[in-house]
């Protein structure tokens, strides 16, 4: 779904739309983290089998102003077509937000970091770059390099990017880092869409008596 150039955004059923791409080398655990955070399951091993399919998350977005609206999330993955430089540049177009991964336990996949930041910017004009934030993932594991990880912070930092370590099969940090990512598209989305005082083009969603089935404060 093509991500607007005007102040509006796409939507579905009245449902904005925000997308989000997931990038690093392959094995990372990008598809890992996305099943953690949609259905809170973890599968080791598993891979999205094809490159654009997405998963959809209906979710409860932070904007400005205590407001808060109802959109659904769509995460796309890579499905390893990263293993063989295979993208193209449709994969990176009309991205909202973006989740630059690594592997804490392999330092080559964190050198690569600007790689896939780059090939990303590439695709977009000064006015319309995503929000990227730097996911560092498999916390659980025991080798996982600390001075690499402190490069890592100072990378991010450097490029205003907030840093998450997580483990997509421990639980660890997975929701904090797609609900920070979230609240930096809700203030963009805000800013095209609610230019009028009287704030038309869209209501606050009232958490507490919202009819949305939602079983966390952010999604489902």
């Amino acid at each position: 779904m093509a991500k607007s150039t005007t102040n509006s955004s796409p939507m579905i059923q009245g449902q904005p739309i925000l997308n989000v791409a997931l990038l690093g080398e392959y094995g990372v655990g990008k598809t890992s983290l996305i099943r953690r955070f949609k259905y809170n399951i973890y599968n080791e091993g598993v891979t999205q089998e094809t490159v654009g399919d997405f998963e959809d998350v209906i979710c409860i977005v932070p904007l400005r102003h205590n407001e808060s609206r109802s959109m659904r999330i769509r995460l796309h993955d890579t499905a390893g077509m990263e293993k063989d430089s295979s993208l193209t540049s449709n994969y990176y177009r009309h991205k909202d937000g973006i989740i630059l991964t690594w592997d804490l336990t392999r330092e080559e996949t964190y050198r690569r970091l600007g790689h896939w930041e780059q090939a990303a910017l590439n695709n977009y004009r000064d006015h319309d770059i995503p929000q990227f934030i730097v996911v560092a993932n498999k916390c659980e594991n025991q080798e996982m390099d600390s001075k690499v990880y402190q490069q890592c912070l100072e990378y991010s930092q450097a490029k205003k990017y907030s840093c998450f370590k997580t483990s997509a099969r421990d639980s660890i940090n997975v929701k904090q880092a797609f609900h920070e990512l979230l609240s930096l598209m809700g203030k963009v989305y805000e800013e095209k869409n609610y230019s009028k005082p009287e704030r038309e083009l869209s209501r606050s969603v009232d958490l507490e008596n919202s009819d949305l089935p939602i079983k966390d404060p952010c999604c489902n």
